[in-house]
């Protein structure tokens, strides 16, 4: 195992180990987190077969004080605790953890600090070890004492003047969770926040959801960030010099290889529950009531006479006389949807919700339209994309305490009374938007609060307990339809739909997402395009941050429209999360109501011309609750009826005192428009447009899997 790479795998593992005894590398279990449960409970309760425990409190650094939570440790008692372990001068050692694979890391960077170079990060840890059935251990082994002289200060080390100057004259990543990057939340330090001018690489953003390091990515600004110093490859990249959550940017711009598997489910940090960046301007949205502030808003939506009429801003015809055949689009809405709420100050407040469906009505969008009430999705629906032990977990969660797995009980995922049947009725009222369409009683439908699209098999993730948007297109499938087209207009990656049928030709996924290194999940790169025979399948354009409405409309219709017309789907089931808004406290596109209301009506006009007219729309992302999500929505229930709100239109008054009521202090607009002009320029034209990257990228991965010309403007 001479001139170790920073990664070792399971197998090469297991084959070091069953060598002979003094060629065996040391294996240290550096299993620790953040909130518990102690790492050593884990570790006597099972280990990779003669590993030691490494505490990253007592061995892997110094005790807490004017250096920090964990500065370093003395060389002195490091080089006697490495001893105690059995490490030995020259020989390997092999650190594993069982979360993100940062204390791993830092195990592997104190070790070369040492001045030990023959050591390895097992990858996917423990997690990765057990989950391929290998064997395990509850013998604490006694080891021959090691002779490894520590000679500190082989790898470079900046006191906190230097990472300062690091931050303002070059690069330096702040490795953390981006809540605590962004101060919203800091469980253990003093001062929240971070160094200024230092960027967010969260750590758990390079491994997968199995912890195995993930390759090369297209970083801030288009560099490479990989592991190391600039311009090294870490673990995943198959360099032998790079540093496994190293803080280095390489040079040079291209796409990462193609994943061997699906892109990986959600992973518990980074999460998409952050704080909007410090410097960006948004306007302060004032605290809601969740549930009972609903409840509060009732009657709004009723005749008052203290409420002036509301004028007939509507254009287009009533929904019984559609384009699509003469038949009214279906409408899914019942109070009880509010039901998913995951509590506190989360921000997937279900207000929002209301807030959309009131603002609607007073607008007279949904006049005459009957509002179809679904039911909970049963067990054989759910079991269609969600495995049974997961079903399990969701409804035991309530009852079993803080330690749940499957994503549950996490900052993005909390345990939430009645978790199972609100998470069923989202997936039941997209399935009964399904049916209506399924059954020929309409050609489309809106459902606002679906749209949890990053569900995975067994996993929560990103909000979303059960995937309603991937359970609905396999219904589909099965009643009747042959090819879908799925289309993410969400600022996050649709992971969990990608991943559903990342191998099934029969449904084309497409999402256009802010950059994946610049925002969880951090999937989502054009590379990621399908397995097998549904290679070409799966497309994604990863978008720069501060992309605004005509840099999107110009990357949409340089690839969407050419792959629809060269897939010929049945039916187009769009996601419309409105988090790609600049004022979204989540995210960092900058899209605006009327962009949103312009999407729309382009999806409108591709289902139409593609699809034969069959639609069906959901919601999703959104959480500047008053200000964007209600009027956007509002908007796309109004272009699925072909109701089409006049941008001009004043908010109504019923609905502004209302919102006024509910929270006084809110800046209102005072339209249904942000002003915004979405004239864009189509890719092609010669001219150089910050989108243009993830358009060339994006389409030379996938055209030429559909026979189309990738550089060719009119394919």
């Amino acid at each position: 195992m001479g001139g170790m790479r920073p990664l070792i795998s399971t197998t090469d593992l297991a084959a070091a180990l069953a060598g002979p005894a003094g060629d065996r590398p040391v294996v240290l279990d550096v299993r620790w987190r953040l909130a518990g449960p102690p790492g050593a409970d884990s570790y006597r309760e099972g280990h990779v077969p003669g590993a030691v425990f490494a505490d990253l409190d007592r061995m892997l650094a110094a005790e807490p004080g004017e250096g920090g939570r964990h500065p370093l440790p003395d060389p002195a008692d490091l080089q006697r605790d490495l001893r105690a372990a059995g490490v030995r001068a020259g020989a390997p050692v092999v650190a594993y953890d069982d979360a993100d694979g940062s204390v791993a890391a830092r195990a592997w960077w104190l070790l070369r600090w040492a001045g030990h170079d023959e050591v390895a990060v097992l990858d996917g840890g423990y997690a990765a070890w057990t989950a391929e059935g290998r064997p395990v251990s509850t013998e604490e082994p006694n080891p021959e004492p090691g002779d490894l002289t520590v000679r500190p200060g082989a790898m470079p080390v900046l006191d906190a003047d230097e990472a300062a100057a690091l931050a303002r004259d070059g690069l330096l990543l702040d490795a953390r969770a981006s809540q605590r990057y962004t101060g919203e939340t800091e469980p253990v330090d003093p001062r929240p926040g971070h160094i200024p001018g230092a960027v967010n690489a969260p750590f758990p953003a390079h491994t997968d959801d199995n912890g195995r390091w993930r390759g090369d990515a297209v970083g801030v600004d288009g560099e490479r960030v990989a592991g190391g110093a600039r311009g090294r490859r870490g673990p995943g990249g198959g360099g032998g010099g790079g540093a496994p959550g190293g803080g280095g940017g390489g040079g040079g711009v291209g796409r990462p290889p193609p994943p061997a598997a699906p892109p990986p489910p959600h992973r518990a940090e980074p999460g998409k529950h952050r704080a909007a960046e410090p410097t960006k301007h948004r306007p302060t949205e004032p605290r809601l009531p969740r549930r009972a502030g609903p409840r509060a808003l009732s009657g709004a939506c009723s005749a008052d006479p203290n409420h002036p009429a509301r004028p007939p801003p509507l254009h287009g015809s009533p929904p019984s006389a559609l384009q699509s055949g003469g038949m009214s689009p279906a409408v899914v809405w019942d109070r009880a949807l509010l039901g998913y709420d995951l509590g506190g100050e989360h921000p997937f407040n279900p207000v929002r919700l209301e807030l959309t469906v009131r603002l609607a009505t007073e607008l007279g969008v949904l006049d005459d339209v009957e509002l179809l009430v679904p039911t909970t999705a049963g067990d054989a629906e759910l079991l269609r994309i969600h495995a049974p032990e997961y079903l399990a977990a969701v409804r035991e969660a309530p009852l079993v305490g803080w330690d749940v797995g499957h994503g549950l009980g996490t900052s993005d995922n909390p345990v939430f009374p009645d978790m199972h049947d609100a998470s069923a009725l989202v997936v039941g009222s997209t399935l009964l938007a399904a049916r209506k369409v399924a059954e020929g009683e309409a050609k489309r439908a809106v459902n606002i609060a679906g749209g949890l699209h990053h569900a995975m098999r067994d996993q929560a993730a990103g909000f979303c307990v059960y995937n309603d948007c991937a359970v609905a297109i396999s219904w589909l499938l099965d009643h009747g339809f042959e090819r879908i087209a799925y289309l993410d207009t969400d600022v996050h990656h649709g992971d969990g739909v990608q991943a559903a049928f990342y191998d099934d030709p029969r449904v084309l996924t497409i999402s256009l997402h802010q950059h994946p290194f610049t925002l969880w999940p951090g999937t989502g790169y054009s590379a990621e395009t399908g397995r097998g025979k549904a290679d070409g399948t799966s497309v994604n354009v990863p978008l720069p941050p501060r992309t605004k409405d005509p840099g999107w409309l110009r990357a949409f219709n340089a690839v969407v429209p050419s792959l629809l017309a060269d897939f010929e789907p049945q039916l187009l089931f769009t996601q419309c999360g409105v988090d790609s808004h600049e004022e979204d406290p989540l995210a960092d596109l900058s899209l605006s109501v009327d962009g949103h209301r312009t999407i729309y009506a382009t999806l409108r006009d591709l289902a139409e011309t593609y699809a034969g007219g069959k639609w069906i729309a959901v919601g999703g992302g959104g959480y500047q609750l008053i200000r964007v999500v209600p009027r956007s929505w509002t908007h796309l229930i109004a272009t699925v009826l072909d109701r089409d709100v006049d941008p001009a239109t004043p908010l109504p008054p019923g609905w502004v005192e209302t919102v006024t009521k509910a929270a006084p202090h809110a800046e209102l607009p005072r339209t249904m428009s942000d002003d915004r002009d979405t004239e864009f320029k189509p890719w092609g034209d010669g001219e150089d447009d910050p989108v243009d990257i993830a358009v060339r990228d994006t389409r030379r991965a996938v055209l030429p899997l559909h026979g189309l010309d990738p550089d060719d403007p009119r394919d």
